[in-house]
């Protein structure tokens, strides 16, 4: 064959999506990974081998990666195909970069023009992750359905670990008061935006670490009265696309939660309206309940059929549903989520829970099990810091302060009233945090 025509092989797309490195018998070309490749004259070409810098790469839908080449000896400059074996689970560029296309797994191939063979194995996560998730399905939006995490996120300050608590009923209550840098207890009341992400061009975000708490508003601008998460002069006030780090799920690994950042996330507070008021027979999936002696509420999933167990919602009357572990367990199994009356944390002391000893009994927020959202409610009608009585219809209402869903559960045995809101709530109050996966 005429050298002027080995100076450069010359492609041709087959059907096989296999690997397979064939020569045909007839011709001077091999079939490799559903290309023709017809190599350089070996007396041309003196590559020894090539090969990449990773040979297995994990990778979530929608993110992008390289693949770095080196050729021994590394004087030789390779002419070099790039293939993947499912284009549409992985695609590959000419420089090595890879984009994750869909969930699955494809293997990306690097010949050279000497048929030197250099591979590398991909698999395609969706964004999430099996561990630490409970398997009911739960609709917050007409065209979005939402998981659970398998408990409220709590955070270890000494070693800087995140982690969801085992059962879904565990809080850490007392253990929250008197939390630093250093504390050696776990804690599970967060003030709004605690993810420890600090954004250095957010200069009214002051502070951002979880075992951060407020006694109250401080005025220490008028662009952020707390200090806590993004401030006015932000793009993106929510923790969300430009300020998604600000948000506990996005920005850290929980360790029993796949351990990779950007998993999880809070939901926003018009995602739990849906999911309390608005979803098919919402008030027939939702009911107060006592599990392993802690008050709470009951959320059924969109589809859930719990056997022969009784479950009496809000919705036809206040009582409370009480279970033994083993009936909870099989309820769980089915999906159902529980969410805790872990109490709540005003300032650094002011520790309020219903089920245990009270330091401040006589405060109402004993009654309350809250949990965060990603929003912010703007007013405009001035800034006022205490919400004991603010409703979401009334028009004076906090300037930029977060959203948490309120949840009141009856007192031991004196039921006297039962609500959900989603309503406003100072930054600086420290709350529960339940995380979620949206499906694809």
């Amino acid at each position: 064959m005429k050298k002027n025509l080995l100076k450069f092989f010359c492609v041709a797309l087959m059907f096989s999506m296999a690997f397979v490195a064939c020569k045909d018998e007839d011709k001077d070309e091999y079939i490799i990974n559903n290309y023709i490749v017809v190599p350089q004259d070996s007396s041309v070409v003196s590559i020894d081998s090539i090969y990449l810098n990773k040979t297995k790469l994990e990778m979530y839908v929608g993110e992008k990666d390289s693949l770095l080449l080196s050729v021994v000896p590394d004087s030789i400059k390779a002419n070099t195909i790039w293939t993947s074996s499912n284009e549409k689970i992985v695609k590959v560029n000419s420089n090595g970069g890879v984009l994750a296309v869909d969930n699955g797994s494809a293997t990306i191939t690097v010949i050279s023009d000497n048929l030197k063979v250099a591979k590398c194995n991909v698999i395609v996560k969706n964004r999430h992750t099996s561990e630490g998730l409970l398997q009911g399905v739960f609709s917050v939006s007409p065209t979005k359905k939402i998981q659970f995490s398998q408990g409220n996120l709590q955070y270890l300050a000494s070693e800087n670990i995140w982690r969801f608590a085992e059962e879904q009923y565990a809080i850490c209550a007392e253990d929250n008061v008197g939390a630093t840098s250093i504390h050696k207890s776990w804690i599970d009341l967060f003030a709004w935006a605690t993810s420890g992400y600090h954004n250095s061009l957010d200069y009214y975000n002051i502070y951002y670490n979880p075992w951060e708490r407020g006694d109250k508003d401080n005025a220490y601008s008028e662009m952020n009265y707390s200090g806590f998460g993004p401030s006015l002069n932000m793009e993106d006030l929510n923790l969300t696309l430009s300020s998604a780090n600000y948000d506990w799920g996005v920005y850290n690994a929980i360790t029993n939660g796949g351990n990779k950042k950007g998993v999880w996330r809070t939901m926003t507070a018009e995602e739990w309206n849906y999911l309390l008021n608005v979803r098919e027979n919402s008030k027939q999936k939702i009911g107060l309940a006592v599990i392993h002696n802690r008050h709470g509420l009951l959320l059924l999933p969109d589809e859930v059929n719990i056997g022969g167990l009784s479950f009496v919602p809000l919705a036809d009357e206040i009582t409370i549903n009480k279970y033994t572990d083993e009936e909870w367990k099989n309820l769980e199994k089915k999906g159902v989520v529980f969410l805790p009356n872990a109490g709540t944390l005003d300032g650094t002391y002011n520790y309020n829970s219903l089920d245990v000893p009270q330091l401040n009994p006589g405060n109402y927020l004993q009654h309350y099990a809250n949990y965060w959202t990603s929003s912010v409610a703007l007013g405009n009608s001035g800034v006022k810091h205490f919400v004991d009585n603010v409703s979401t219809n009334n028009s004076y209402v906090l300037l930029a302060n977060a959203i948490g869903v309120t949840i009141s559960t009856p007192k031991m045995n004196n039921i006297t009233y039962c609500e959900m809101t989603v309503s406003l709530s100072s930054r600086y109050s420290c709350k529960s945090v339940r995380l979620i996966q949206e499906l694809d």
